[in-house]
């Protein structure tokens, strides 16, 4: 064994670290977001043994899970058509961007309505919870995730439209990054009470506290509806506005650099 040889190849993997967008995110991003999330829910469900607590956060699991599939459902398949090099031959057809948009957001919910049933199965075999028991709530829920899940699907997506694959862990990353923020694996109350202001300020937060709510009371919280929804409705529309000008300001340099 030749020790110089050794060097050159770790030398040629740790020469990119530094510019690596991908390799930090593996080092210290999910390392972080996974002590917060278990050491937030920990915490939270250490002060309580309530039974209705337990199947807020089963459900809160299997709902997020729901909402991470269609945000790759719509951010994958770009990402897709990124590595292969076929979005120009896309762009170049008939095809209308508001087409495409449509497309890849039926896309995200079928490949969430396949994980999202399959989630509502594990969480009835393994803990005896039936989350259709929560009748029109679920149905509310679920619609309500399935527009935070596209509009972070298309954050994403604008992000490889302006950078290219050189930034794609950040699609990954931009989803993840909501979790600890979103309310789904514990209540609100439990972050820092500064965190807390930011937390409310995303629809995530109200549309979990509001099923948190009521799984335990058994009552719609209106506040929450009236705030999910509207920052719904403003989270979408900034969503799509950053999708379509970074996809015509990339057309307009012939998508040249997506797929550096």
């Amino acid at each position: 064994m030749q020790q110089n040889r050794i060097y050159a190849i770790m030398l040629r993997h740790l020469v990119q670290l530094p510019q690596d967008v991908n390799q930090w995110a593996s080092l210290l991003f999910w390392p972080c977001i996974n002590i917060i999330l278990f050491g937030l829910t920990g915490m939270w469900m250490r002060s309580t043994d309530s039974e209705s607590a337990l199947f807020a956060l089963v459900a809160g699991v299997a709902l997020w899970q729901f909402l991470v599939r269609v945000n790759f459902g719509v951010s994958l398949s770009f990402l897709q058509e990124v590595i292969s090099q076929n979005v120009i031959n896309l762009f170049s057809s008939p095809l209308t961007l508001a087409e495409w948009v449509c497309a890849i957001m039926l896309n995200g919910l079928i490949l969430g309505t396949i994980t999202y049933a399959f989630c509502i199965s594990i969480v009835w075999a393994l803990y005896g919870y039936n989350m259709l028991s929560l009748g029109l709530f679920i149905w509310y829920t679920t619609a309500q995730l399935f527009i935070a899940g596209s509009a972070i699907g298309f954050f994403g997506a604008s992000l490889l439209m302006a950078w290219g694959t050189k930034v794609q862990a950040l699609v990954f990353m931009v989803g993840i990054t909501a979790a600890p923020l979103s309310g789904a694996f514990y209540p609100i109350d439990v972050l820092p009470q500064s965190v807390q202001y930011v937390a409310y300020a995303l629809p995530l937060s109200h549309i979990f506290h509001g099923l948190f709510t009521y799984i335990q009371h058994h009552t719609w919280s209106i506040h929450n509806i009236i705030y999910a929804t509207t920052l719904n409705i403003l989270l979408i529309t900034i969503a799509l506005s950053c999708f379509t000008l970074t996809f015509y300001a990339s057309k307009n340099r012939g998508f040249e650099h997506i797929d550096e």
